[in-house]
C-alpha cells in the first residue's frame, strides 16, 4: 500500500510539472507565431486567407518543440475565422495551440492519455484581428 501511495504522489509530481511546462510552451509558441505572422506581410496575408479549424484535419503548423527531463513535448496550432465579427480588412481568427507531451517506452507519441496519470495534452486560444500589431 505505501509502495501505491508513493507511486502515486510520484505521478502526481510529474504531471504537475509536465502541465507547468506544456502551458508555458502553448502560450511561448502563440507569442512567437503570432509575432512572425504579424510582423511578416506575406506571412499575415497567408494567415488571414486560409483557414485551418481544428476540426478540418490540417494544422497551420506542427512539430516537436522540446524535451524536458525525458518528455518530449509536440505541437498543432489551428486557426480558423471567426465569421460574425469578421468585416472586410479587418478579419478575425480565432488561434489554438494545442501541446501534448509523452515519454519514450512508456506511451505512444498520439497516445493522450496515461494510466494513473491522466490526460497528457494542454491547449490555449486566442482571438487575433488582421489590423493587430505585435
Amino acid at each position: 500500500m505505501i509502495i501505491g501511495i508513493f507511486t502515486n504522489v510520484i505521478q502526481s509530481s510529474q504531471k504537475t510539472v509536465d502541465l507547468t511546462a506544456g502551458t508555458i510552451l502553448a502560450e511561448y509558441l502563440m507569442d512567437a507565431e503570432m509575432h512572425e505572422i504579424l510582423t511578416d506581410k506575406t506571412r499575415r496575408d497567408n494567415f488571414f486567407d486560409n483557414d485551418y479549424p481544428m476540426s478540418g484535419g490540417s494544422a497551420y503548423a506542427m512539430g516537436t518543440a522540446a524535451t524536458l527531463n525525458q518528455t518530449v513535448f509536440s505541437y498543432v496550432i489551428y486557426n480558423e475565422r471567426v465569421e460574425p465579427f469578421t468585416t472586410p480588412g479587418n478579419r478575425l481568427k480565432k488561434v489554438d495551440v494545442v501541446v501534448w507531451w509523452w515519454r519514450p517506452g512508456e506511451a505512444g507519441e498520439f497516445t493522450m492519455a496515461r494510466q494513473g496519470y491522466g490526460f497528457l495534452r494542454t491547449q490555449m486560444s486566442r482571438l487575433v484581428n488582421e489590423r493587430s500589431r505585435n
